[in-house]
Protein backbone atom coordinates (compact mmCIF):
# COMPACT_ATOMS: atom_id res chain seq x y z
CA UNK A 1 0.00 0.00 0.00
CA UNK A 2 1.66 3.58 -1.29
CA UNK A 3 1.02 5.31 2.23
CA UNK A 4 3.48 8.22 0.90
CA UNK A 5 0.25 9.26 -1.52
CA UNK A 6 -2.77 11.79 -0.12
CA UNK A 7 -5.75 12.12 -1.74
CA UNK A 8 -7.74 15.54 -1.25
CA UNK A 9 -11.40 14.98 -1.64
CA UNK A 10 -12.52 18.16 0.54
CA UNK A 11 -11.92 21.04 -1.74
CA UNK A 12 -10.12 20.90 -5.36
CA UNK A 13 -9.27 17.53 -6.38
CA UNK A 14 -5.35 17.43 -5.14
CA UNK A 15 -2.67 14.57 -4.70
CA UNK A 16 0.44 14.63 -3.29
CA UNK A 17 3.52 12.42 -3.35
CA UNK A 18 4.78 12.97 0.03
CA UNK A 19 5.91 17.16 0.24
CA UNK A 20 4.88 17.58 -3.88
CA UNK A 21 1.89 17.86 -5.02
CA UNK A 22 1.04 15.76 -8.53
CA UNK A 23 -1.05 17.26 -10.94
CA UNK A 24 -4.27 14.96 -11.72
CA UNK A 25 -4.77 15.83 -14.83
CA UNK A 26 -8.11 16.71 -16.96
CA UNK A 27 -11.53 17.65 -14.99
CA UNK A 28 -12.91 13.61 -15.67
CA UNK A 29 -9.11 12.10 -14.72
CA UNK A 30 -10.01 14.05 -11.57
CA UNK A 31 -13.15 12.29 -11.14
CA UNK A 32 -11.61 8.78 -11.93
CA UNK A 33 -9.27 9.55 -9.23
CA UNK A 34 -12.20 10.81 -6.89
CA UNK A 35 -14.32 7.50 -7.27
CA UNK A 36 -11.05 5.57 -6.68
CA UNK A 37 -10.35 7.68 -3.64
CA UNK A 38 -13.58 7.44 -2.38
CA UNK A 39 -13.38 3.62 -1.55
CA UNK A 40 -9.86 3.07 -1.18
CA UNK A 41 -8.62 -0.52 -1.81
CA UNK A 42 -11.64 -1.46 -3.07
CA UNK A 43 -12.05 -2.99 -6.99
CA UNK A 44 -14.49 -0.38 -8.48
CA UNK A 45 -16.05 -2.00 -11.57
CA UNK A 46 -14.94 -0.75 -14.97
CA UNK A 47 -19.50 -0.12 -15.55
CA UNK A 48 -19.37 1.63 -12.30
CA UNK A 49 -16.49 4.35 -13.18
CA UNK A 50 -18.57 4.74 -16.48
CA UNK A 51 -21.69 5.44 -14.80
CA UNK A 52 -19.50 7.79 -12.01
CA UNK A 53 -18.18 9.75 -14.92
CA UNK A 54 -20.92 9.97 -17.78
CA UNK A 55 -24.45 8.60 -16.30
CA UNK A 56 -27.00 6.81 -18.18
CA UNK A 57 -26.07 7.93 -22.14
CA UNK A 58 -22.05 7.23 -21.96
CA UNK A 59 -20.53 8.09 -25.24
CA UNK A 60 -19.10 4.90 -27.19
CA UNK A 61 -15.86 5.46 -26.96
CA UNK A 62 -16.08 5.88 -22.38
CA UNK A 63 -14.54 2.75 -21.56
CA UNK A 64 -11.50 3.55 -23.63
CA UNK A 65 -11.68 7.00 -22.32
CA UNK A 66 -11.77 5.26 -18.89
CA UNK A 67 -8.75 3.36 -19.67
CA UNK A 68 -7.02 6.34 -20.83
CA UNK A 69 -7.47 7.85 -17.55
CA UNK A 70 -6.15 5.32 -15.50
CA UNK A 71 -3.03 4.90 -17.75
CA UNK A 72 -2.75 9.42 -17.02
CA UNK A 73 -3.20 8.53 -13.64
CA UNK A 74 -0.26 6.17 -13.09
CA UNK A 75 1.91 8.16 -14.83
CA UNK A 76 1.24 11.51 -12.62
CA UNK A 77 0.55 9.23 -9.44
CA UNK A 78 3.76 6.96 -9.74
CA UNK A 79 6.29 8.74 -12.37
CA UNK A 80 9.49 6.52 -11.45
CA UNK A 81 7.53 2.81 -12.19
CA UNK A 82 8.75 0.93 -15.55
CA UNK A 83 6.83 0.82 -18.31
CA UNK A 84 6.55 -2.37 -18.56
CA UNK A 85 6.40 -2.76 -14.82
CA UNK A 86 2.50 -3.57 -13.04
CA UNK A 87 1.26 -0.81 -11.24
CA UNK A 88 1.07 -0.59 -7.35
CA UNK A 89 -0.89 1.80 -6.51
CA UNK A 90 -3.57 1.84 -9.25
CA UNK A 91 -3.74 -1.83 -9.87
CA UNK A 92 -6.53 -3.37 -12.41
CA UNK A 93 -8.02 -6.85 -11.74
CA UNK A 94 -11.57 -7.79 -10.84
CA UNK A 95 -13.19 -5.94 -13.84
CA UNK A 96 -11.99 -2.89 -12.88
CA UNK A 97 -9.23 -0.80 -10.79
CA UNK A 98 -8.54 -0.52 -7.40
CA UNK A 99 -6.18 2.43 -5.75
CA UNK A 100 -3.84 1.00 -2.73
CA UNK A 101 -3.55 4.22 -0.55
CA UNK A 102 -4.07 4.10 2.78
CA UNK A 103 -7.56 4.96 4.10
CA UNK A 104 -5.94 7.51 6.54
CA UNK A 105 -4.45 9.18 3.37
CA UNK A 106 -8.09 10.16 1.93
CA UNK A 107 -9.55 13.53 3.78
CA UNK A 108 -12.72 12.57 2.88
CA UNK A 109 -12.49 8.33 4.49
CA UNK A 110 -10.64 10.69 7.68
CA UNK A 111 -13.74 12.89 8.07
CA UNK A 112 -16.30 10.00 8.03
CA UNK A 113 -14.14 8.65 10.71
CA UNK A 114 -14.30 11.68 13.04
CA UNK A 115 -18.05 12.53 11.96
CA UNK A 116 -18.69 8.74 13.93
CA UNK A 117 -16.21 9.28 16.72
CA UNK A 118 -18.38 12.16 17.88
CA UNK A 119 -21.67 10.89 17.36
CA UNK A 120 -20.21 7.77 19.41
CA UNK A 121 -18.59 10.36 21.94
CA UNK A 122 -21.98 12.48 22.32
CA UNK A 123 -23.67 9.07 22.97
CA UNK A 124 -21.38 8.50 25.75
CA UNK A 125 -21.77 11.80 27.36
CA UNK A 126 -18.66 12.47 26.43
CA UNK A 127 -18.77 16.23 25.00
CA UNK A 128 -15.88 17.79 25.11
CA UNK A 129 -14.11 14.97 23.46
CA UNK A 130 -16.85 15.02 20.50
CA UNK A 131 -15.90 18.41 20.09
CA UNK A 132 -12.22 17.98 19.58
CA UNK A 133 -12.85 15.44 16.96
CA UNK A 134 -15.19 17.58 15.15
CA UNK A 135 -13.18 20.22 15.32
CA UNK A 136 -10.73 17.78 13.41
CA UNK A 137 -13.34 17.13 10.87
CA UNK A 138 -13.98 20.77 10.30
CA UNK A 139 -10.24 21.62 9.86
CA UNK A 140 -10.19 19.24 7.08
CA UNK A 141 -11.84 21.01 4.40
CA UNK A 142 -10.43 23.23 1.77
CA UNK A 143 -12.84 24.35 -0.33
CA UNK A 144 -15.98 22.90 -2.03
CA UNK A 145 -15.69 19.46 -2.27
CA UNK A 146 -14.93 17.65 -5.19
CA UNK A 147 -15.10 21.61 -7.03
CA UNK A 148 -14.20 21.48 -10.79
CA UNK A 149 -15.16 17.50 -11.43
CA UNK A 150 -17.79 16.71 -13.75
CA UNK A 151 -20.04 14.02 -13.98
CA UNK A 152 -23.20 12.16 -11.59
CA UNK A 153 -20.50 10.45 -8.87
CA UNK A 154 -19.24 14.12 -7.94
CA UNK A 155 -22.34 15.98 -8.27
CA UNK A 156 -24.35 13.32 -5.77
CA UNK A 157 -21.00 13.35 -3.67
CA UNK A 158 -20.92 16.70 -3.54
CA UNK A 159 -24.38 17.09 -2.23
CA UNK A 160 -23.85 14.45 0.20
CA UNK A 161 -20.47 16.13 1.20
CA UNK A 162 -22.47 19.37 1.43
CA UNK A 163 -24.83 17.76 4.04
CA UNK A 164 -22.68 16.20 6.32
CA UNK A 165 -20.96 19.60 6.40
CA UNK A 166 -24.05 21.29 8.01
CA UNK A 167 -24.17 18.33 10.07
CA UNK A 168 -20.65 18.76 11.61
CA UNK A 169 -21.69 22.01 12.31
CA UNK A 170 -25.01 21.52 13.99
CA UNK A 171 -23.03 19.12 16.07
CA UNK A 172 -19.94 21.22 16.47
CA UNK A 173 -22.74 23.78 18.30
CA UNK A 174 -24.66 20.82 20.05
CA UNK A 175 -21.54 20.16 22.03
CA UNK A 176 -20.49 23.66 22.73
CA UNK A 177 -24.20 24.00 24.75
CA UNK A 178 -23.84 20.54 26.50
CA UNK A 179 -20.40 22.31 27.78
CA UNK A 180 -22.26 25.54 28.44
CA UNK A 181 -20.20 27.40 25.50
CA UNK A 182 -23.49 29.35 23.99
CA UNK A 183 -21.55 32.02 23.19
CA UNK A 184 -18.89 30.32 21.49
CA UNK A 185 -21.87 28.69 19.45
CA UNK A 186 -23.41 32.22 18.14
CA UNK A 187 -21.05 33.60 15.38
CA UNK A 188 -21.28 30.22 13.49
CA UNK A 189 -24.78 29.72 13.83
CA UNK A 190 -26.16 33.26 13.19
CA UNK A 191 -24.27 32.71 10.13
CA UNK A 192 -25.20 29.51 8.83
CA UNK A 193 -28.90 30.14 9.75
CA UNK A 194 -28.63 33.49 7.67
CA UNK A 195 -27.20 31.00 4.59
CA UNK A 196 -29.52 28.05 5.34
CA UNK A 197 -32.71 30.00 6.57
CA UNK A 198 -35.14 26.85 6.35
CA UNK A 199 -33.19 24.45 8.30
CA UNK A 200 -34.72 23.63 11.21
CA UNK A 201 -32.21 21.81 13.75
CA UNK A 202 -29.93 25.09 12.94
CA UNK A 203 -32.48 27.77 13.74
CA UNK A 204 -33.17 25.70 17.25
CA UNK A 205 -29.65 25.85 17.99
CA UNK A 206 -29.00 29.22 17.70
CA UNK A 207 -32.25 29.57 19.73
CA UNK A 208 -31.34 27.69 22.82
CA UNK A 209 -28.01 29.25 22.69
CA UNK A 210 -29.44 32.82 22.57
CA UNK A 211 -31.50 31.79 25.97
CA UNK A 212 -28.18 30.56 27.35
CA UNK A 213 -26.56 33.42 27.20
CA UNK A 214 -29.27 35.95 28.38
CA UNK A 215 -30.70 37.39 24.87
CA UNK A 216 -34.13 36.10 25.33
CA UNK A 217 -35.50 39.23 22.57
CA UNK A 218 -33.29 38.20 19.70
CA UNK A 219 -33.93 34.33 20.53
CA UNK A 220 -37.93 35.18 19.81
CA UNK A 221 -36.89 37.35 16.82
CA UNK A 222 -35.22 34.02 15.30
CA UNK A 223 -38.11 32.18 16.13
CA UNK A 224 -40.69 34.57 14.25
CA UNK A 225 -38.28 34.86 11.56
CA UNK A 226 -38.06 31.03 10.66
CA UNK A 227 -41.40 30.65 10.94
CA UNK A 228 -42.72 33.19 8.00
CA UNK A 229 -39.95 31.52 5.77
CA UNK A 230 -41.06 28.52 6.53
CA UNK A 231 -44.57 29.50 5.64
CA UNK A 232 -43.64 31.72 2.62
CA UNK A 233 -40.90 28.95 0.97
CA UNK A 234 -42.71 25.74 2.15
CA UNK A 235 -45.80 26.48 3.60
CA UNK A 236 -45.66 24.56 6.38
CA UNK A 237 -45.28 25.43 9.81
CA UNK A 238 -42.14 24.99 12.35
CA UNK A 239 -41.57 21.41 13.32
CA UNK A 240 -42.00 19.98 16.78
CA UNK A 241 -38.26 20.69 17.99
CA UNK A 242 -38.24 24.14 16.75
CA UNK A 243 -41.59 24.76 18.51
CA UNK A 244 -39.86 23.33 21.85
CA UNK A 245 -37.28 25.34 21.67
CA UNK A 246 -39.55 28.13 21.47
CA UNK A 247 -41.26 27.29 24.41
CA UNK A 248 -38.55 27.44 26.55
CA UNK A 249 -38.26 31.63 25.20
Amino acid sequence: MAEHVRIRLLGPVAAMRGAAAVDPGSPRQRAVLAILASHPGQVVPIPRLVDGLWGEHPPRSAEQSVYTYVAGLRRALEPSRKRHRHSELLAGGGGGYRLEVDPRHVDAVVLAGHVESARLEMRRDAAAEALASLEAAQSLWHGDPLSGVPGPFADAERARLAELRLTVAERHAEALLRLDRPCDALVPLRDLTRRHPIRERLRELLILALLRSGNRAEALEVYNEGGRILREELGVDPGASLRAAYDLA
